[in-house]
């Protein structure tokens, strides 16, 4: 099995929450709709430094 990159991972990780979080909100859970958006923000946010760094 290949091993993800970490920018790689980050955006899966960013996408994967976003998702969530608009399915929990769609079902009426905001806290937890919440919660993952944050997950969201700090994974693009680790993105957006590995990006700084490359």
């Amino acid at each position: 099995m290949k091993k993800f990159s970490e920018e790689l991972h980050e955006r899966y990780a960013a996408v994967i929450s976003l998702r969530i979080a608009f399915k929990k909100l769609n079902e009426g859970d905001i806290d937890l709709a919440l919660h993952r958006a944050e997950d969201a923000v700090r994974s693009l946010k680790a993105l957006q430094e590995i990006k700084k760094a490359n």
